[in-house]
């Protein structure tokens, strides 16, 4: 169960009283305080340090007990700028990796990155040098927030094709940083680039595979389900704001239409919350892609829904909603859409032929 926290109109991810974080009200008056400087808003990086500063580089343990804690905390700087929820999710997310794969190592410092975008055929790899250190040569492309972060979790491949995480310092002259040709408008402030690594060291974090075979890989993917129904929220709060003054049958039904699924995607993520909190060792791959595509079908309405009810004037004339509606589509497309359908698809085959009866989730 959980209990609802609005956020001007449109409820955001609240965990239940017995559940909440105590950082949930200060992490809101921080992000209050940043937004209502603008020139703060418009740099992730700024923002994420300040996050990092102000004692928020970590967020509840998926598993811990308090994972919905996590989830509505992406959510909620999710609805306040979609940049900068891809930089925090990523720095959390590494610090979530070395909790559970680098368990005798403290946390490290700095602002991190993860990535694990794979090309094909695959472009970066590794050697090793001694124990857990390696040397990376090739290259590793979508790397958000790369020119300005201070290190980063990244994936790579032995020269025998196994996949492994390496940590690495992104300020060394052995890795080349280039901005990629970045033309969409929308997530550009991520500033995502290139890397080129010339037997660049870094430290192998966990063994070969373990990465994609942790329990934490399909929680990290639903926390950035969590991330696209925050900022759909904004979008569903802007579409409520505008109809306090002025509404019609047609735009209460568009209005009606994002309520509805809002509150699938919610009732979702707080239903996974659960169930991975029930059972942290579980492979929650089939639960991970079916969380994430409600979530995406529920974010894909609210964007047609907003512009049918309100058309054009928030696109032209609200900055705010502007760069959400630019944002949030590009976003949407870290997911894999029909290939993860597939794999769903495949997944459901291999369960009890009744497994969509109600009864059985009694």
């Amino acid at each position: 169960m959980s209990d609802i926290q609005s956020r001007g109109s449109v409820a955001l991810l609240r965990p239940a009283p017995a559940a909440k974080a105590p950082a949930f009200p200060a992490m809101r008056q921080l992000l209050d305080r940043v937004f209502a400087e603008g020139c703060r808003a418009s740099d992730p990086v700024a923002c994420l340090e300040t996050l990092i500063e102000e004692g928020f580089s970590t967020l509840p343990q998926p598993g811990s007990g308090k994972t919905l804690a996590r989830f509505a905390l992406l959510a909620d700087v999710a609805s306040r700028s979609l940049p900068l929820a891809k930089l925090y999710e990523a720095h959390t997310d590494a610090m979530a990796i070395f909790t559970e794969l680098d368990k005798n190592e403290p946390l490290p410092s700095g602002t991190w990155g993860v990535f694990a975008a794979e090309a094909q055929p695959p472009a970066l790899f590794v050697d090793t040098a001694m124990h857990d250190q390696v040397v990376l040569s090739g290259v590793k492309d979508w790397c958000s927030g790369a020119l300005d972060l201070s290190h980063a979790l990244v994936t790579a491949r032995t020269r025998s094709g196994q996949p492994v995480l390496v940590a690495v310092a992104l300020k060394d002259e052995r890795v080349k940083i280039t901005k990629g040709p970045w033309a969409a408008i929308g997530m550009a402030r991520t500033e995502t680039a290139r890397l080129e690594f010339n037997d660049m060291p870094g430290k192998r974090v966990g063994e070969p595979n373990d990465y994609i075979e942790r329990p934490g890989f399909w929680h990290g993917a639903i926390g950035i389900a969590a991330c696209w129904y925050g900022g759909a929220s904004l979008i569903a709060d802007k579409i409520h704001a505008s109809l306090l003054h002025r509404q019609d049958d047609h735009s209460l039904a568009h209005l009606g239409a994002v309520v509805a699924a809002l509150h699938a995607a919610r009732t979702t993520l707080v239903s996974a919350a659960a169930s991975i909190d029930a059972d942290p060792a579980a492979n929650q791959r089939a639960l991970a892609l079916a969380c994430r595509e409600v979530v995406e079908s529920a974010c894909q309405k609210v964007l047609i829904h907003a512009g049918r009810a309100l058309g054009a004037k928030p696109f032209c004339m609200d900055a705010q909603f502007a760069a959400m509606a630019a944002d949030l589509p590009v976003f949407l497309r870290q997911s894999h859409a029909e290939r993860d359908l597939q794999q769903l698809g495949a997944l459901a085959l291999k369960k009890d032929p009744q497994w969509t009866r109600f009864s059985n989730s009694l």
